[in-house]
């Protein structure tokens, strides 16, 4: 490592003599550029549940906030902040007018290896907030004036995970996509792999084989009977024959079709499926044309899905709050169960999605017949963990709670 790189590891590590080093105080909060939002009345009453002393709310309150998925994250921060700056202005208080107890730690009083953990668990909030920079540099300092560290193999995974995420963002980003999110039982199913080089100089990938790293892929087939099945496998991610050697100019781009086998057979009627892929780019040697400090590093591809239904009930799925909504109009079965099943994969990851999914299927429960209302109380469960059954009034009123 140069010196010079070492002294700004050291700097940003410690932020003071080394000398100090025995008593050193707490450290400032960084500050990162994530974002915030006030929270919604939703998410402050999940957060009720949450810390109330009732093993039954906290779990209903995990629940809620689960099922927001990640759109919820920028108010769990704000709250958070709210919350710590109030306690720090208590502490102060507390510790102006009442004195330190006898007995009790300073904080400007602590062990190195405290502090060292402290680095780490800022170092691990600064990679999930996606400044892996940061993350990287206080790994690597933590790693090189305490190699012997407790938790140095979490640091060095962080440090792994770090220098990943930047290569992937800033210097060879390998990606899978499909171009169609539906497909039908019987059509070929396929996906996109693609490298970008975002360097102003040629990136050279070396083949041997012709393989290029391993995808996984795996198929999850719901019935709409409520039975699951899911297989796993794993495909090799070749280049064609007749490639050893692939040269990326600055800024360009490079791509393969492959075809996903899944291995699995669904039914005509009845049943839909969803494909999940990833997997890890691994040639055999790549590297960036004048750049020494980027290492041959493997790259985790970034994930993708698409979803299979029986032949004719493409139509709508790409939406699924529209194929819901056209079922319950028309009042079939079928199509139904497809608006519903598609539509709880993909509240998954979408917080706003999931909000409109769950109204959309309270609002109908008053006017479904007994199939399509046992398929929505289904569809309910997954999305909420609640269990109100099939009674609209009591799924009504729950929902209430969270209307804003």
């Amino acid at each position: 490592m140069r010196p010079r790189r070492t002294v700004l590891l050291l700097t940003l590590l410690l932020g003071v003599c080394p000398i100090a080093l025995l008593f050193l105080g707490r450290s400032a909060s960084s500050q990162s550029d994530e974002p915030e939002a006030q929270p919604s009345p939703e998410v402050l009453q999940a957060l009720r549940l949450l810390l109330s002393p009732d093993p039954k709310d906290q779990d209903r309150g995990e629940a809620i906030l689960k099922r927001m998925g990640p759109g919820a994250a920028p108010q769990l921060r704000y709250w958070i902040r709210k919350v710590e700056s109030e306690v720090d202005r208590v502490r102060v208080f507390l510790e102006k007018h009442a004195g330190t107890p006898k007995g009790a730690p300073r904080a400007s009083r602590i062990t190195l290896d405290e502090h060292f953990h402290r680095k780490l668990l800022e170092a691990r909030e600064l990679g999930r907030a996606g400044d892996h920079q940061r993350a990287l540099a206080i790994a690597e300092a933590i790693l090189l004036l305490d190699p012997s560290s407790p938790h140095a193999w979490e640091l060095r995974r962080l440090a792994r995970r770090s220098r990943e995420r930047i290569v992937f963002t800033e210097v060879l980003e390998p990606s899978l996509e499909t171009e169609r999110l539906v497909y039908e039982v019987g059509e070929e199913t396929q996906a996109v792999f693609r490298l970008i080089n975002h360097r102003d100089s040629d990136a050279v990938i070396d083949i041997q084989k012709g393989v290029l790293g391993e995808v996984d892929v795996s198929v999850t087939i719901c019935h709409i009977d409520g039975s699951q099945k899911r297989e796993q496998t794993r495909l090799r991610l070749k280049a064609p024959e007749d490639v050893q050697r692939i040269v990326l100019a600055p800024r360009k781009s490079w791509e393969k079709r492959i075809p996903v086998d899944l291995n699995a057979e669904l039914p005509l009627s009845g049943a839909v499926g969803r494909v999940q892929i990833g997997g890890r780019f691994r040639p055999s040697s790549w590297r960036i044309d004048g750049d020494a400090e980027q290492g041959n590093l493997a790259l985790l591809l970034s994930e993708c899905e698409f979803w299979i239904v029986p032949p004719g009930e493409s139509r709508h799925s790409e939406n699924p709050l529209e194929k819901l909504a056209v079922a319950v109009l028309f009042k079939k079965v079928e199509p139904f169960f497809i608006g519903g099943q598609l539509g709880v994969w993909a509240a998954e990851g979408d917080a706003y999605f999931n909000e409109k999914l769950l109204a959309t299927l309270i609002e109908t429960l008053g006017d479904l017949e007994e199939e399509r209302l046992k398929l929505a109380v289904r569809f309910l469960g997954e999305l909420t963990g609640e269990d109100h059954g099939a009674d609209a009034g009591k799924w009504q009123a729950w929902w209430a709670r969270f209307e804003h």
